[in-house]
């Protein structure tokens, strides 16, 4: 499938400890996980730890990693830190940017400290009580925009 899809934005998500199969081509990946994830461990581990069978994955860093050599990507970071322009939300947001991997592709980590199993969003924000079981969201970036300026110059090769 990675020869029809030229990127990917997981976002609360990172790859499972059992891997199918590698891809086939390189593709840009995107990560936004946060760091106090209640159901999915940022450093990795159970998922779901409450509810057994749900498996493993790698840390968002492993999972990285992974596509970071996957793509020949360079080594050298860009590294942005974002205002922290909800300081109510007790949590903030830096990116780590690897380029210049085969056929122009990119691997980027949206860290969210503080953050938990919820997408940043500046516009839709939850509520308290969702927050008790999902954990906090980060009020200082938005989410879609922030794919979309990922997604709108990256072409099949």
């Amino acid at each position: 499938m990675s020869n029809k899809i030229a990127a990917v934005a997981p976002v609360v998500a990172s790859m499972p400890a059992m891997r199918c199969s590698d891809p086939v081509h390189p593709i840009s990946v995107l990560f936004m996980n946060g760091t106090d994830d209640p159901l999915l461990p940022y450093n990795g581990g159970t998922v779901v730890p409450h509810i057994p069978g749900r498996g493993t994955v790698l840390s968002a860093q492993e999972s990285v990693n992974f596509w970071v050599d996957f793509n020949q990507t360079s080594s050298s970071l860009t590294i942005i830190n974002f205002p922290d322009i909800n300081l109510e939300d007790n949590s903030s947001v830096k990116s780590y940017t690897y380029s210049n991997g085969i056929e122009g592709t990119q691997v980027v980590l949206y860290e969210v400290s503080g953050g938990g199993h919820v997408e940043p969003s500046i516009q839709k924000q939850y509520s308290a009580i969702l927050e008790l079981s999902l954990g906090k969201q980060n009020h200082d970036i938005e989410m879609a925009k922030e794919i979309w300026s990922f997604f709108k110059n990256k072409t099949l090769y």
